[in-house]
């Protein structure tokens, strides 16, 4: 790779690395802004609040949780791939672009799986004085799938060949082995 291609691959991870810090930032700015909301203050002060509310509520805070677990996931990456390794691959882009809004879809799936039953972890809406623990959960929750996002895929792929009855190999399990293969050679 020539020192011109270097140099510019340096530029274009440094501007990746300030696009997620930004997007970092305005998470943190949003978690904030429900957590102080009029409703949120409501529900931890006990005051009569409807389910659809709290409903609301936690699942904004999976989302903000999922597209923070996706800045620290592709912040990691960078880190690793430009400053440790020295070999940011362009390629890449799209992912630490687009990767946390992908990651907030993801957990609002997951966190319609939990609701509705399917994955063992949640439960009911939480009553008023639980919305603490419940909201701490539902932003884990959110990181979690940020941050793994290809594991939370590939286990949903898995939940759904054994729901479904599928016998072969999942599209979804080969292009990400592939991919895997493809950035250690």
């Amino acid at each position: 790779m020539s020192d011109n291609s270097k140099t510019s691959n340096l530029y274009l991870a440094a501007a990746v690395g300030f696009y997620s810090t930004f997007v970092g930032i305005a998470v943190c700015w949003a978690l904030y802004k429900v957590w102080t909301s009029t409703q949120m203050t409501n529900i931890l002060a006990s005051t009569s609040i409807d389910d659809i509310s709290i409903m609301l509520i936690t699942l904004s805070f999976t989302m903000l949780g999922g597209m923070m677990g996706a800045v620290l996931h592709g912040l990691v990456g960078l880190h690793i791939h430009a400053v440790i390794k020295g070999e940011f691959n362009r390629r890449f882009i799209g992912s630490y672009i687009l990767g946390p809004f992908g990651a907030a879809f993801l957990s609002l799936a997951i966190f319609c799986i939990i609701q509705g039953g399917l994955m063992a972890l949640g439960g009911e809406v939480s009553a008023p004085d639980e919305i603490l623990r419940a909201s701490l959960f539902y932003i884990a929750v959110g990181v979690l799938c940020g941050f793994a996002f290809d594991t939370v895929i590939l286990r949903i792929d898995g939940i759904a060949k054994q729901m479904f009855g599928a016998k072969k190999e999942s599209f979804l399990e080969n292009a990400l082995t592939e991919a895997y293969k493809n950035t250690k050679s």
